[in-house]
């Protein structure tokens, strides 16, 4: 028997700032972080849980929702996400506001709670939440491979607190009830709760120029007084320690210590790795390749087009053009009403600049720009439509959302750099070593921070330059001569 009785906690108002280091000589005043936070339901809520992912979906996932909009034309904020915090006993709703100075907090919330009362008095947009549940449904159909671990892994969302370990294996009759509330005012009342509620969490996040030295300092002057207190004889006994530690860990496992490991005997698996034939046909100039799985009523897409004519640089310049794609109008719709659409005919899209070369080819390498779509069959035709008008179609000289979309990925790339420097540096190693090395460097290395940090510092002076070459490969390599097309489909 195991204690399930888990004390819940009940909604508290709170409020507490914290400091982050930044580089010296950054006065840091636009670099503040504001979140706000609340516990929203219990494990056991399912319905409300997803209605709350509805929500934040159709509130936040583009610069175009309102509360985003909001903030933008503000001025008050570079950027805002707003999700949800689950697989815990009591999930939370957590708004975060990133680039903005601190002394706005009060002016930012305001803000965001004005835009929620508005939004409810006037009724929410019932084709955006039908188009988000869309996409959450289809989400919730589509395990990804491994599949057999993602399920084992959801069934502790419910049974590590004592409920029901089916709860969120099984969500047909969940997605139903989410679609029955459009007729209700379940969705207003829902976000009037997460968002306009007193209640809440609030944590300043204030960028220091100093904290850094001052950690450094007391760290430097805490390990001086340990090491002063020592008497020699503690200082021999770390020395063995250390020593022990170092022979225990460069000494190989025995043969008996290997035997204690678990084994699957090779009976466990077939003799021969499953092969899925690949069918390779061209058709009206674009090369395709088909190949048949059963994928239950799923169709995978992706789209592969040549970049070989572009420099270096002009690829680390051209790596912003996948954040812009569905971010901007295009010539038949408004972002908003194009993300609607996605939303509610494509289960997932992704863009992405990417390098392929042939293995032991140091010479030569393909830089694409990769579109994949996972789509439902009988939604294929018109998923089709709007990825080729996303992709022709869009304005790529829409200045001002441009510069508001640099901003943003250069904050992600700043926090990239931050988590995974390693990953920089094995990047700039690699690029001496292989064509693709170079390209996948100069796409997402050190070469591209720097580029993307010149364009989002100098904004008025490259952002011309920047938007024609972003067209020249628009009508250039966007042709079907460039293409290959992969499909996974029954």
């Amino acid at each position: 028997p195991v204690d399930l009785d888990i004390p819940l906690a009940e909604p508290a108002r709170a409020e507490k700032s914290e400091y982050f280091e930044v580089a010296s000589g950054d006065d840091g005043e636009d670099r503040a972080i504001l979140t706000v936070g609340r516990i929203i339901c219990s494990f056991e809520e399912k319905e409300k849980l997803l209605a709350a992912k509805v929500l934040c979906n159709a509130l936040a996932d583009t610069n175009e929702a309102p509360p985003c909009r909001a903030l933008l034309s503000s001025g008050l904020g570079e950027d805002l996400s707003l999700y949800i915090s689950d697989g815990i006993a009591q999930a939370a709703v957590m708004l975060q506001v990133r680039n903005m100075k601190d002394a706005d907090s009060e002016k930012v919330i305001a803000l965001i709670r004005d835009t929620a009362r508005s939004l409810i008095d006037g009724g929410l947009d019932r084709r955006a939440l039908e188009a988000s549940i869309n996409r959450l449904s289809f989400r919730l159909r589509t395990t990804p491979e491994p599949q057999g671990l993602y399920r084992a892994n959801s069934v502790y969302n419910s049974w590590l607190y004592g409920g029901d370990p089916m709860l969120y294996l099984v969500n047909d009759s969940s997605v139903t009830e989410l679609r029955k509330m459009l007729d209700t005012n379940a969705y207003e009342e829902l976000l009037a709760e997460m968002l306009l509620d007193d209640k809440v969490a609030i944590l300043h996040m204030i960028p220091s120029a100093t904290l850094g030295e001052e950690k450094r300092a007391a760290e430097s002057a805490r390990l001086a007084r340990e090491l002063e207190a020592m008497s020699e004889a503690d200082k021999e006994e770390l020395r063995a320690r250390n020593a022990a530690l170092t022979l225990w860990q460069q000494t190989p496992d025995s043969p008996e210590q290997l035997a204690t490991l678990p084994s699957l005997p090779l009976s466990e698996i077939g003799e021969m790795p499953e092969i899925t034939k690949t069918i390779e046909e061209e058709i009206s100039g674009a090369k395709l390749l088909y190949h048949p799985v059963k994928t239950d009523g799923v169709t995978y897409i992706s789209l592969y087009f040549s970049l070989c004519d572009l420099t270096l640089d002009e690829l680390s310049r051209l790596a912003l053009l996948p954040a812009l794609f569905g971010e901007l109008p295009t010539k038949n719709y408004g972002v908003a009403d194009l993300q609607r659409e996605i939303k509610t005919y494509i289960g997932s899209i992704s863009y992405d600049l990417g390098v392929h070369s042939r293995e032991g080819e140091n010479e030569k390498c393909t830089p694409c720009l990769t579109v994949r779509l996972s789509v439902l069959d009988e939604n294929v035709s018109r998923a089709i439509e709007l990825a080729k008008e996303v992709l022709l179609h869009t304005d790529l000289r829409q200045k001002d959302a441009i510069r508001e979309i640099v901003l943003q990925e250069d904050e992600y790339a700043k926090q990239e750099a931050v988590m995974s420097g390693h990953s920089l540096a094995a990047s700039a190693v690699g690029a001496h070593f292989s064509a693709r090395g170079a390209v996948n460097e100069a796409l997402r290395g050190y070469s591209s921070i720097c580029v993307l940090r010149a364009i989002a510092k100098n904004f008025d002076k490259e952002i011309d330059g920047l938007c024609d070459l972003l067209c020249r490969a628009q009508s250039s390599a966007l042709r079907r001569n460039r293409l290959t097309v992969s499909l996974t489909a029954s």
